[in-house]
């Protein structure tokens, strides 16, 4: 069914942008056309006299501003609604470098949070995990160590040591945004050393 709504959305949206730049051009005749004669070519009847006078003035180019930059809101409106239908979802699980297998993001974003919080120095930690559409993740850890630690020593020990671990489970991380926020040990949940 889903694909089913996407091809129909699709083509609506596809109308809709094709109807509004024709009405945008036919507006200031730079299509060569007046619309005053649409309504006997097609044999529709008009069905309110409001859709007749908007109609013939589109014709005759006599449009108010206010109605051409509606016209045009709504066809940029229209193109903007059939370029996010057509651009790919983001995956909801995380693709290995194994062919056929992939890990959901929880089990990532958990993997990543205990081999943080395996480190000593680590009190506790948070760690978020996206999907790519091709193989690997993005990981954000936000890692509460004492106050007095070195900072950079930690953050690449931290990062080596989350990359070889998500890569022994076959996950590659395209990129490891690591925070590391000093902290009392007493107001971090989780272990206090």
């Amino acid at each position: 069914m889903r694909i089913f709504n996407r091809i129909v959305v699709t083509l609506l949206l596809a109308g809709l942008l094709v109807l509004c730049v024709y009405g945008v051009l036919y507006s200031f005749q730079l299509a060569g056309r007046s619309l005053s004669g649409l309504e006997q070519t097609l044999g529709i009847p008009a069905i309110t006299s409001g859709a007749e006078s908007f109609l013939s003035s589109l014709g005759s180019g006599s449009l108010p501003a206010a109605s051409v930059a509606i016209l045009a809101a709504v066809a940029v409106l229209g193109l903007i609604l059939l370029l996010l239908e057509l651009k790919p979802r983001r995956p909801w699980t995380v693709r290995t470098s194994t062919r056929g297998v992939y890990m959901t993001r929880g089990a990532v974003r958990d993997a990543a949070k205990s081999t943080a919080e395996g480190n000593s120095e680590v009190l506790g930690a948070k760690a978020k995990a996206k999907a790519r559409r091709g193989a690997g993740a993005v990981v954000k850890l936000k890692a509460n160590i004492r106050r007095g630690e070195d900072q950079s020593s930690l953050r690449s020990s931290l990062k080596e040591r989350i990359n070889r671990e998500l890569s022994e489970k076959g996950v590659p991380v395209k990129k490891l945004k690591l925070k590391l926020e000093e902290t009392e040990s007493q107001g971090v949940k989780g272990r206090a050393q």
